[in-house]
């Protein structure tokens, strides 16, 4: 069976994540505290999920996504507008984006980081979101790795391509570079790490979630519009 979500490694993710801000032992006991200390519960919207739609929608889909993910790109960009004219905008559903951990997390953190720059409602968060997917990996560019005379240097995350990605949202690359450097990003990494992992088991990304349900990754209908509909007719109609 061909796959068509990517697979999370979270481990991978954690290991981005420690390349920017915040050190393995705060991870580490990030992950420690998780199992000791009250998680937020996954079916509960929180205030660093991304909203549009009637909170008394008749369904509520809940997304994990990663903008470092291709398979999270293909699905966005080809069910987005169908899915927002059809069921959010009239209000039959309710839609929820987590922003997930996925290896490049470095990246993807920054590009939500980007989606959000000062304080983007959700509407322009999710214009912003579809520019970013559209673009796909076209924006994750790294500098080349050198060694010399044993050292190593250079590697680092190329961050033109996103300012000038933020230049056509009207940012300056001071507001953009401010926005991705902001700590708000690493916390929010850090909070979705307490979200309770274990109740939906997710494997792959994106994952979808139709009222409390975890639909079938396995099934590519699924991954379409048309199929995503009849999943979401079932509950509405």
């Amino acid at each position: 069976m061909t796959q068509i979500f990517a697979p999370v490694d979270l481990i991978g993710a954690l290991r981005d994540l420690d390349r920017m801000t915040i050190c393995r032992r705060t991870v580490l006991g990030t992950l420690a505290a998780t199992l000791l200390t009250e998680v937020a519960r996954a079916d509960v919207v929180t205030n660093d999920d991304m909203v549009l739609g009637r909170e008394d929608a008749a369904a509520t889909l809940i997304v994990y996504s990663s903008a470092s993910c291709p398979h999270c790109h293909d699905f966005h960009n080809s069910v987005w507008v169908p899915l927002k004219s059809s069921y959010i905008d009239p209000g039959l559903l309710r839609f929820v984006f987590r922003e997930a951990a996925a290896p490049i997390a470095e990246f993807s953190a920054a590009a939500f980081q980007l989606a959000r720059c000062n304080g983007a409602d959700a509407a322009t968060y999710f214009e912003r979101v579809s520019q970013i997917f559209s673009r796909g990996r076209d924006l994750m560019r790294y500098e080349p790795i050198l060694i010399i005379d044993g050292k190593v240097s250079g590697g680092g995350m190329n961050l033109e391509p996103l300012i000038e990605l933020g230049a056509t949202f009207g940012l300056s690359a001071d507001q953009v570079v401010s926005c991705i450097e902001d700590d708000a990003g690493t916390a929010r990494a850090e909070r979705l790490l307490r979200i309770e992992p274990w109740r939906y088991e997710i494997t792959g990304l994106p994952t979808l979630i139709l009222n409390d349900r975890m639909l079938d990754s396995r099934d590519r209908e699924i991954a379409t519009f048309a199929g995503l509909a009849r999943a979401i007719d079932s509950q509405v109609r």
